[in-house]
């Protein structure tokens, strides 16, 4: 048993003993190792960098490695590599007829914005310069049609004017110009313009947003433009100056209406309506008290209509023959033809002087019976006038005198209305 053990204790030290693991760890390259004199070599030597070598110093030396052909070998092969630089700049010479062209597209497109031209002509004209400029490589990268131009104009050019704008609008002070549609859509549309001075201390109005509402209130309206002042983070209540709009009560009422609910917000704010409504409320009502020279239309439900409709063709003849003159031999409306055929026809004012002469006839007895107060006593009368006037107009005076029939000055108005006019055919 001892044995055992003694011979299990010899072989434990017989045993190599183990290595221990040395542990590297990465080092970066520190920068000040350069100027440190102990990795440099001494002052009598040379580095050749086309041979990554150091030599000895002297005239003999370097002209000895400079004949060499190890160096002249190197050097050649250094000729021969291209530079970094020259990667760089080939790269950018082949990108830069693209990159030109990507602008021309941008220019393309404000050209046709800036004309109102349809987008159709988009592809049209990118042709057209490519026929016209051939030797150009410029122009050999246009490629542009109707959905790249709309997209240009909506997601590059009106995208970055929107974004100037707003930057504007957070620094600078500024009026709003402010409008609603008046269609009877169910989705109205409220048009928000700017006015504001730019670097050049120059005025200028800038279409700033539509904005789509269902209720056209002033309650809404406000409640509408203060979201969207919010949304953009421009400061409407420090840099809103002024406020134009037309007069309608939703925009300049005196109890509820968008200018009362920004004041509330902005007491010194500007306002001022629009010039161009106020002239038209000063021309209407200035009109209020002269006759209107309209055009009437006849209309069946209204029987007294005819006659007074007769009466302002008949005054306004001469003028409507001038304006149809003018319409068919200037503007060359083709639709005036046929009126001013009929206006010139001389049995045209003969019908319409007829009419007048009739017309009151009837008129007139239509009046009395649709009068408000009870005239009874007098439809007769009226009636019997009516009755031998129109009889006068086909039965000689000697027939109807040997009748029994009064004459009155009632009787007697309708007979001086009669009268011939001679027009020349």
């Amino acid at each position: 048993m001892h044995t055992c053990s003694s011979d299990s204790e010899s072989d434990v030290d017989k045993s190599p003993p183990r290595k221990k693991k040395v542990v590297r760890y990465e080092q970066k390259f520190i920068n000040s190792w350069l100027n440190d004199e102990k990795f440099k070599k001494d002052n009598t030597y040379f580095y050749c960098s086309a041979c990554d070598c150091d030599r000895k110093c002297g005239i003999q030396e370097l002209t000895r490695h400079k004949n060499s052909s190890k160096h002249q070998a190197n050097c050649k092969k250094i000729q021969k590599q291209p530079k970094l630089t020259s990667l760089f700049a080939s790269t950018s010479k082949s990108q830069e007829p693209q990159q030109m062209a990507k602008a021309g597209e941008i220019k393309l497109a404000c050209f046709i914005a800036e004309h109102n031209l349809a987008f159709n002509v988009a592809s049209h004209l990118t042709n057209l310069i490519k026929s016209v400029c051939p030797d150009s490589k410029t122009a050999e990268y246009l490629s542009m049609s109707r959905t790249k131009a709309r997209a240009i104009v909506v997601n590059v050019i009106g995208k970055t004017a929107e974004e100037n704008l707003i930057k504007n609008l957070r620094e600078k002070e500024f009026a709003l110009l402010v409008d609603e549609s008046t269609d009877k859509s169910a989705i109205k549309h409220l048009a928000l313009i700017a006015r504001l001075v730019n670097t050049n201390y120059e005025v200028g109005d800038k279409f700033l947003t539509v904005i789509p509402i269902t209720n056209g209130s002033a309650k809404v309206l406000y409640q509408k433009t203060v979201e969207y002042f919010n949304e953009k983070e421009i400061p409407y209540k420090k840099n809103l100056l002024g406020f134009a709009s037309d007069s309608a009560n939703v925009m300049f009422g005196g109890n509820n209406s968008m200018i009362t609910h920004l004041k509330n917000d902005i007491p010194n704010l500007f306002t001022m309506k629009c010039i161009c409504h106020s002239f038209a409320l000063c021309a209407s009502h200035a009109c209020e008290n002269y006759c209107l020279y309209i055009l009437s239309h006849p209309a069946q439900t209204r029987w007294l209509s005819l006659n007074d409709v007769v009466n302002r063709l008949l005054e306004q003849l001469p003028a409507i023959k001038l304006y149809f003159q003018s319409a068919v031999l200037t503007d060359r409306l083709l639709s005036g033809q046929s009126i001013l055929t009929k206006a010139m026809e001389p049995t045209t004012e003969l019908y319409l002087e007829f009419l007048r002469f009739a017309l009151p006839i009837f008129t007139d007895l239509n009046k009395e019976m649709q009068a408000e107060k009870p005239k009874l006593h007098l439809l007769y009368d009226q009636i019997y006038t009516a009755y031998v006037t129109i009889l006068e107009c086909f039965i000689q005076p000697v027939y109807l005198d040997r009748t029994n029939r009064r004459r009155d000055k009632q009787s007697q108005r309708y007979l001086k209305c009669q009268r011939t006019k001679n027009i020349k055919c």
